[in-house]
């Protein structure tokens, strides 16, 4: 589906349901509809010499980018922007809807207003208040994302739901995080089916490769024992870590030089680290205005979406690209709100084309009154 400006936008979270509910349906025969999508699709694609006449090759696995944790997914391989647009097409009619991982390549760029929307984010975040969380509450963070993977040359996309409870005092040792992480089994196949992805050898249920996880743990210390309570870091920002940032937004941006390690990405890294501690949802909201404040002092910073759908909350995206892959964070800019992620190829890569979403991830925050409870939205 395309919006007034000429991306192909992400597909909300109903939609999503409800293109699974139409998967599912006893009254539609989805395997023969996939599989005369499949033919009509392969019978589109045959004019595209670089579809049809390069060999197959077993996909080789990335960690999730993402992700802090070790999520492991499938390196992309990619079809021509035209075939996506096909690809969509053909599902649509047959009653699928999925979410669209080809933006528009060739839209303007503006870091001045880049720089504006994020100021604007900075001011109405430090007129917020965080929701408290009671002594016997627990603060809800929910990550819902979308990843694509390949199984061969045939591609699907699984859903995946992280859900952590933080006590009311994260470094209490009497009080138990919790986690639960896993693929929650919804896939939608874009070319093929499992079966044969199977018969190939080169798919790997995600449900089946041990991602998935459910723990509880005093200080969040779900994959091994340890400290309590932790040191802290931008990807692991404990309470001490946050409070010992500093909020002057100058000294903070030289706080993630010291922090960020030196590699080829240059200032692509400080937007990284940024983007580590603000997805955790744990981030309060003066330290949140202050490094909104703080991103707007790195070199190369762009404005890529004014309407970043993200399950059918619209902010502005705001990204920085490092040569092979944007990065972007979504922030409505007027409540200052964190609302997600999303990585997009600005090079091509591995047959994917620029313009290609590689993964993105929507997350919620809010207060429940016991560990486990999950809200509705």
């Amino acid at each position: 589906m395309t919006d007034s400006n000429g991306i192909i936008r992400m597909w909300s979270d109903d939609e999503l349901d409800e293109a699974l509910h139409a998967l599912h349906s006893e009254t539609v025969d989805a395997t023969s509809a996939l599989a005369g999508a499949r033919t009509r699709l392969l019978a589109a694609a045959a004019d595209d010499p670089v579809t049809c006449s390069a060999p197959p090759r077993p996909a080789s696995l990335l960690v999730d980018a993402m992700s802090a944790d070790p999520v492991v997914r499938y390196r992309r391989r990619w079809w021509r922007p035209a075939l996506a647009v096909g690809v969509a097409a053909v599902l649509l009619g047959i009653g699928l809807f999925i979410p669209s991982f080809v933006t528009d390549r060739n839209r303007p760029i503006n870091s001045a207003e880049a720089i504006g929307v994020l100021n604007h984010a900075a001011a109405a975040t430090l007129g917020a208040v965080d929701q408290p969380v009671g002594s016997s509450q627990y603060r809800y963070v929910e990550t819902h994302a979308w990843w694509t993977g390949f199984s061969g040359y045939q591609v699907f996309q699984d859903e995946n739901l992280i859900r952590t409870w933080v006590p009311a005092d994260p470094a209490d040792p009497t009080k138990d995080w919790m986690l639960d992480r896993r693929p929650t089994g919804n896939r939608v196949w874009i070319i093929g089916d499992e079966q044969q992805a199977r018969d190939d050898g080169t798919f790997m249920d995600a449900l089946e490769t041990g991602v998935t996880l459910q723990a509880t743990a005093p200080c969040g210390n779900f994959y091994a024992p340890g400290s309590c309570p932790r040191a802290g870091s931008w990807q692991d920002p404990t309470p001490a870590f946050l409070v010992g940032l500093p909020r002057d937004p100058a000294q903070l941006y030289s706080r993630l030089q010291a922090d960020a390690p030196a590699n080829d990405r240059g200032s692509a890294e400080l937007f990284v680290y940024a983007a580590d501690a603000l997805r955790t949802g744990l981030v309060p909201a003066d330290l949140r205005a202050a490094l909104y404040q703080t991103l707007t002092r790195i070199d190369g910073i762009e404005l890529s979406d004014h309407a970043a759908n993200l399950d059918g909350r619209v902010g502005t995206a705001i990204g920085i690209d490092d040569g092979q892959f944007r990065r972007d964070i979504i922030i409505d800019p007027g409540t200052g709100t964190f609302i997600g992620e999303r990585e997009v190829l600005t090079d091509d890569l591995d047959g994917a084309p620029e313009g290609t979403t590689m993964s993105y991830s929507a997350v919620r925050t809010t207060v429940v009154d016991a560990i486990g409870i999950v809200p509705t939205h």
